[in-house]
């Protein structure tokens, strides 16, 4: 294993590690989102101040960033399964994408959107 897929490992499992937290209702979407903003800029600086590392920042910027709102998305289906296998009625189903667009909204933005 090279020094980058250490790096990326550990950051991939503190970000799994803080999606199970939204995934029970310990954090919500908005304190993710900014969590692995924070996280992945951080983490993105890092490799730009260490070019020795040898990978591209943008590149490591965009794999963590698909990692976080995957995990994400994966986690708020599983949710909504698991409210309609409940009976209970939980928020509406949206379009197709849309959570993706809200992760990114979220992400970007700080803020949800109106």
């Amino acid at each position: 294993m090279n020094c980058i897929d250490g790096v990326e490992g550990v950051l991939s499992r503190v970000l799994q590690s803080q999606c199970r937290r939204f995934a029970q209702g310990e954090i919500t979407a908005m304190e993710y989102a900014l969590f692995a903003r924070g996280l992945i800029e951080d983490s993105t600086a890092f490799v730009l101040e260490n070019r020795e590392i040898g990978v591209s920042p943008e590149l490591f910027s965009s794999v963590l960033y698909q990692m976080a709102r995957n995990s994400w998305v994966a986690a708020l289906v599983s949710l909504r399964e698991k409210d309609a296998g409940q009976g209970t009625e939980g928020e509406p189903v949206p379009d197709e994408g849309y959570a993706e667009y809200f992760f990114d909204y979220l992400y970007k933005n700080g803020t949800y959107p109106a």
